[in-house]
């Protein structure tokens, strides 16, 4: 068992290190963090603490990538070999299951360890920058590595019981959210919903619930960043946040062994397509012929979901509405205005359903081996790529009509200019380059478009934010017309962005059509 767990391991060590891709991830992370030190040093005689604020950067940035990493990295180590129809040739080689377990799932966090490792030395020079010691930033670097084995575990669990990459990637991100997202919100609400009396107040039920969420809260590595942040912090790098991490990896490790075999059973090449009745009904009996436009029906049914699916989207969005006006206590309660809840909520729908559908653009394409046959076509790649978006958005129209209802019934309070541009133009100019990256991306990897193209977004983000602050703050402070010419430089930089992007979708698009 342990020479086949090994064999298992080295070859994925090995074919790890022969790709080009885990170097340059390795190098752009050190560049990154050199590039934030370099911007530190600088500011350091007009800021106090330079060095605490850069490494406080340097941990909020690795718990997000650390996440994006679970999320495309380490939720396909099972389910991918599913999908591929090779996880019967692991079981006929004679390996255990802790053989493939640990084989596969050990190697991608040695994997990941490499890379973040290799950040400690760039961690400690923001000691010489000041407001830091050396026994902080080794506690924040035991606390993330504990946090990053708490991640590739459970994502193991999700690879193990989830028949596709994307669903085992959800499910991930559902765990994920709970845990460092909504426990702490509720947590930090519970004195309001029992004040109004909308929760029970004496139930073992809730006081377990609020319990729990406690418990999730203070053993967040968020929550432990912070307090490891603190000035005067003097204790142990091993505090319960890390003990308690690490013991729920172990635990969840030995669950995905013991129901390894329960979610294997079958492992034949379509396994990974279950049967989806209601697709199976709507494509039958609702699709009809194909429009004089076949690009935009083929995208409008077979990637946005085709009327069945907008029929279903349109009343899940009218009962949004609904639930939010009937339950207007613990929405004031939880969310603050009714109409802040209802806006912040469409504009979740709206950017989850825009990503969803840029990893899916050419997705079937590239799946089925079909782009050849779309290149081909007497059309060329901008029209296509066109055609593929007006498909895409004609899908969308139930959102649109979500956000004109809420203009009619629950207008937002009148926004001033300032607050306007310097929030809402750079969040929508960094939402379009992500949707270009991930299209993009989608060509190049098979798995994890959406959180590869977070992190470089994130990543290149360090540097570019930098440069593009300077020239608006150069421009704002002179007085060139005010914030709308201001952001004059953020709107052209993600222009020039998007258009470069679309130029390297249409190279990759021929490479890939012609493989």
């Amino acid at each position: 068992m342990l020479h086949g767990t090994l064999t298992l391991m080295t070859r994925s060590l090995r074919d790890a290190a022969r790709r080009r891709r885990a170097h340059w991830v390795r190098l752009a992370s050190v560049i990154i963090l050199l590039g934030m030190l370099i911007e530190a040093h600088i500011s350091s005689g007009a800021l106090g603490a330079p060095g605490l604020r850069l490494f406080r950067s340097i941990c909020y940035l690795s718990v997000a990538l650390i996440s994006l990493a679970g999320l495309g990295f380490f939720a396909g180590v099972i389910s991918e070999e599913k999908e591929e129809g090779t996880l019967g040739l692991l079981k006929l080689a004679d390996l255990s299951t802790l053989s493939i377990v640990l084989g596969k799932s050990t190697s991608r966090l040695a994997i990941a360890l490499v890379v973040f490792v290799g950040q400690l030395p760039f961690a400690l020079l923001s000691i010489t920058l000041g407001g830091l010691t050396f026994g902080q930033v080794w506690a924040a670097y035991v606390g993330m590595a504990a946090y990053l084995v708490l991640v590739a575990n459970i994502a193991l669990l999700c690879s193990v019981v989830s028949r596709r990459t994307s669903s085992a990637s959800l499910l991930l991100l559902l765990v994920l959210m709970l845990g460092q997202g909504a426990a702490p919100w509720l947590s930090a609400r519970r004195a309001g919903l029992e004040r109004e009396k909308l929760v029970p107040v004496n139930s073992a039920a809730m006081d377990m619930v609020w319990d729990s969420c406690e418990f999730l809260d203070s053993n967040s590595i968020l929550s432990r960043i912070d307090h490891i942040l603190t000035t005067g912090f003097e204790e142990t790098a091993f505090s319960t946040q890390v003990w308690t991490n690490l013991a729920a990896a172990v635990v969840v490790f030995v669950i995905s062994c013991l129901v390894f075999n329960r979610f294997t059973e079958y492992v034949g090449p379509d396994a990974a397509e279950g049967g989806d009745a209601l697709r199976f009904w709507h494509r039958r009996a609702m699709r009809g012929r194909p429009w004089r436009w076949a690009v935009v029906w083929k995208d409008f049914y077979f990637v946005s979901g085709g009327a069945a699916f907008f029929l279903v989207k349109t009343g899940l969005y009218m009962a949004l509405i609904v639930a939010l006006y009937s339950q207007y206590e613990f929405v004031w309660i939880l969310f603050g205005t009714l109409a802040e809840a209802a806006w912040l909520s469409a504009i979740v729908f709206a950017v989850v359903e825009l990503l969803v559908l840029s990893t899916r653009t050419f997705h079937y394409e590239r799946a089925n081996g079909a782009l050849p046959c779309l290149v081909v076509l007497p059309r060329s790649l901008i029209s296509i790529g066109y055609a593929k978006l007006a498909g895409c958005l004609l899908g969308s129209l139930p959102t649109v009509l979500m956000f004109v209802v809420l203009v009619r019934i629950a207008p937002l309070p009148s926004l001033h200019e300032d607050e306007f541009f310097w929030g809402l133009v750079p969040a929508i100019v960094a939402f379009v380059v992500l949707l270009h990256l991930t299209v993009l991306y989608s060509l190049i990897v098979r798995w994890g478009a959406l959180p590869l193209a977070i992190g470089t977004l994130v990543l290149g983000g360090t540097c570019v934010v930098s440069i593009v602050a300077t020239a608006v703050a150069t421009i704002y402070t002179a007085g060139g017309g005010g914030p709308a010419t201001a952001f004059g430089p953020v709107v052209y930089t993600g222009c020039v962005l998007s258009a470069a992007l679309q130029v390297a979708i249409g190279f990759r698009l021929r490479a890939v059509a012609a493989q």
